[in-house]
């Protein structure tokens, strides 16, 4: 089938912000420089005929189980696209997010999927979202997968991304499940304690325990919570087994079959560290 290739959008509205130093360039809304690095797609012919306009709609339905492939022409079309409200909400750093995460951590268009997607998120807030909790949410994200294999940038941008952690909780807490919560905490409990990083045991078990109780149908809420009980000495086993298995009940349905395999492993580390055993079977059919 023949391929259309995309290379630098010929348009001049929309050229988009490349972040390096998480500075958006002076200038006309939307006047900004495309970096050079990129993933560079290709337009399939067989993409769904969507526009600007659709994406607005159809883009806040995009999950992990929507094909990689939608989500490449989606991105294709957003960069060509001239300015219009879609990009100035979260979709095209979801997008960008959800491309990201997929990949394993070695893929290096893993980073330069993220990037584009913290720099779509500043454009966002640049034109007006700042009050949209899930430009936010995905701003962080994007910049912690970013940042992820640089530990003088991952220690550098540890604030600025619990900034934005903060903010996404308070204007919207419930986006992708406490999603803000959920990142945060495990940030808290990962990084360096004071006076070196913003670690924080207390905060970390804190803010987990409530998005777990609030949020109980994410397995990540489960497998995070259970994570922290066991790096913080917390809890008892029976507490642990019960949301690992719970964790994996949820895995095992078809809402989370995309990242399936990876939750599934997470759980068996925790289970291991922690010396349990949840004698569940490894797949189930269920979709419930």
């Amino acid at each position: 089938m023949e391929k259309r290739q995309i290379t630098r959008p010929a348009f001049a509205a929309l050229l988009f912000a490349w972040l390096a130093g998480g500075l958006l360039l002076s200038g006309c809304p939307f006047s900004l420089s495309l970096p050079d690095d990129i993933v560079r797609l290709r337009l399939e012919e067989n993409c769904p005929d969507w526009d600007a306009g659709l994406l607005y709609l159809e883009g806040r339905k995009f999950d992990i189980n929507t094909p990689a492939e939608h989500l490449q022409c989606a991105l294709v079309v957003l960069r060509n696209a001239i300015p219009s409200q879609v990009h100035r909400t979260a979709i095209p750093s979801r997008i960008c997010f959800l491309l990201a995460d997929r990949l394993d951590k070695k893929d290096e268009r893993r980073e330069r999927f993220a990037s584009e997607g913290v720099g779509w998120a500043e454009i966002a807030i640049s034109e007006g979202a700042g009050l949209d909790g899930a430009v936010h949410y995905y701003l962080a994200v994007n910049l912690g997968i970013a940042v992820y294999d640089n530990t003088t940038l991952a220690v550098k941008n540890l604030k600025r991304i619990a900034s934005e952690l903060c903010k996404a909780g308070k204007l919207a807490p419930n986006v992708d499940h406490g999603g803000p919560y959920r990142v945060l905490g495990m940030l808290y409990l990962l990084a360096p304690p004071w006076p070196q990083g913003i670690g924080d045991g207390d905060k970390a078990l804190d803010l987990l325990s409530m998005v777990v109780k609030h949020h109980p149908g994410h397995p990540l809420n489960h497998i995070f919570y259970a994570r922290a009980l066991v790096e913080l000495d917390e809890g008892d086993e029976e507490e642990i087994t019960r949301h690992l298995k719970r964790a994996r009940e949820l895995v095992n349905t078809d809402a989370w079959r995309a990242l399936r395999e990876r939750y599934l492993k997470e759980i068996g580390n925790i289970a291991e560290d922690a010396g349990i055993d949840i004698h569940l079977p490894a797949t189930t059919t269920s979709s419930k």
